[in-house]
This record gives C-alpha cells, sequence and structure tokens, in this order.
C-alpha cells in the first residue's frame, strides 16, 4: 500500500529513522500529494527550502552545481535538510525531460514544515528524544542555529550577487 511504502521510506531514511511510530504516523497525515510538470524543478540548490519529498512514482534528476549526482525513484526520500536542519537546499531535483511519450509524469508525496512538523512534533519531544534525533540537546540544537543561521543567510558574494526568490 502507499502508506506502508511511505513508512518504509520514512524509516530508511538516514535522517528520519529516529523517529518513533506515533511521529511517524503523524508525518504520514500530513503528507500531501504532488503531480510533477514536464521539466519541473522541484527544488533548486542554493534556495531556501521548508519542504521534505517522497517520490511517489516516476524518476527525479539530482543535480549538484549542474553535475548529475543520481536519478531518484519511487520511495526515494529527498529535501529532508530543510525540514531538520532549517538550511538550504545542497542540489537541484528536476522532472526528467519526457523521451518517451509513454513515460508516467511523476509525483511526489510533500511534506511542509509549518504542517505540523516543529509545532506539533518537536516541542513534544523529551530530552531523551532530542538526543537520539538530533543527538543533542534542546538548548544545544537552539545555540548551534543561532551561531550558523549568520553564515546561511543569503548574501552577496565576489562571484555573484545574491539572487532573491519570491516564494510562489
Amino acid at each position: 500500500s502507499e502508506r506502508s511504502l511511505i513508512i518504509k521510506a520514512i524509516q530508511q531514511n538516514d535522517f528520519l529513522n529516529r523517529l518513533d511510530e506515533e511521529q511517524i504516523n503523524m508525518m504520514v497525515e500530513c503528507l500531501s500529494w504532488d503531480e510533477c510538470n514536464q521539466g519541473k524543478v522541484i527544488i533548486r540548490e542554493g534556495s531556501e527550502g521548508d519542504t521534505l519529498y517522497i517520490v511517489a512514482d516516476g524518476e527525479l534528476n539530482v543535480t549538484q552545481a549542474g553535475r548529475y549526482l543520481r536519478t531518484l525513484t519511487r520511495g526515494d526520500v529527498f529535501g529532508e535538510l530543510a525540514i531538520l536542519y532549517n538550511c538550504k537546499r545542497t542540489a537541484t531535483v528536476t522532472d526528467l525531460p519526457h523521451f518517451a511519450k509513454s513515460r508516467n509524469r511523476p509525483s511526489v508525496w510533500t511534506f511542509n514544515r509549518a504542517s505540523e512538523w516543529w509545532d506539533v512534533i518537536v516541542p513534544g519531544f523529551t530530552n531523551t528524544q532530542w538526543l537520539e534525533n538530533f543527538r543533542k540537546s534542546e538548548e544545544t540544537f537552539i545555540h548551534l542555529c543561532n551561531k550558523l543561521r549568520p553564515a546561511m543567510e543569503r548574501r552577496d558574494t565576489n562571484f555573484r550577487v545574491c539572487v532573491l526568490k519570491r516564494k510562489e
């Protein structure tokens, strides 16, 4: 079933596999389904991110600095770092070009950080769950986030001017 595939994908992900059964079920309940348009950029390297994705069907390309890394297929999770660590996207994920007319259009399940994760799941963490899920205490995690925030904010560099993207 679809639900079993989603749960298996979460449990096999290196960053999400420490969630307990209740947290996984809550996450599954918050998922939305979305069909990808031909050539659609799902996530863009360097952009802000607040959504995690699980490939429901089809294939997606992953590139970094314009270089091909891999192809994502059914059950693969991506975008989780932005959910967990509030960091910028580390790669670009796009729908593959449609070479064959019979190829199914890819689809994904999406989980938006604003849809429960930080508002419902994380505040309920005990000290033990903080250590299990983030390998640090809540105080240390917040301290690290505050220390890293300036380094992760958008800014002009010697290589390029910061490109601001409007949220759609």
